[in-house]
């Protein structure tokens, strides 16, 4: 199927079909950084197409590139509001937030610093830890009380066996 595509892409260079087979057969294959540039040169071609940005998205949350991945994802949401794949994509969007405001919450209720760095300023605290939020999420974390997350985790004690 590669050998086929790449073939396709030398006599048409603006293959669609060429670059989405191209795409799918280097993600079976675990190339992913190949998949990647696939997507992006789809993007590239036909930047109001969804679709495209719907899979490189993906393929970014896969590589664990968060902010790229919300990114495109947010730009699908954008393209196709009324569609089942813009819905997809704000879920996606959601999920991302979510796991990373429980894994924020965890390290605030442990980390006074970072505590005292989200209450300064929660998307540079966020980001200096390698997490990036939508919009929304960075609204909803400042929402969070940060003084009750430091009375849970004083509050713990570890069982001890021996």
């Amino acid at each position: 199927a590669i050998d086929s595509a790449q073939r396709l892409l030398r006599t048409s260079h603006n293959s669609m079909a060429a670059r989405d087979v191209l795409g799918v057969a280097y993600l079976q294959q675990g190339r992913v950084n190949e998949a990647l540039r696939m997507a992006d040169q789809m993007v590239n071609i036909s930047p109001l197409d969804p679709s495209h940005h719907f899979k490189k998205a993906v393929l970014f949350q896969q590589q664990g590139m968060l902010r790229e991945a919300v990114r495109e994802f947010t730009r699908v949401a954008e393209l196709s509001p009324e569609t089942e794949m813009g819905w997809e994509a704000r879920q996606a969007v959601e999920l991302i937030d979510n796991q990373q405001m429980r894994a924020i919450v965890l390290v605030a209720s442990e980390d006074p610093i970072f505590r005292i760095k989200l209450r300064r300023d929660p998307v540079m605290a966020t980001r200096e830890r390698g997490f990036f939020l939508s919009d929304a999420a960075a609204s909803a974390l400042q929402m969070l009380d940060l003084d009750g997350l430091a009375a849970c985790s004083s509050g713990y004690q570890p069982v001890l066996y021996h």
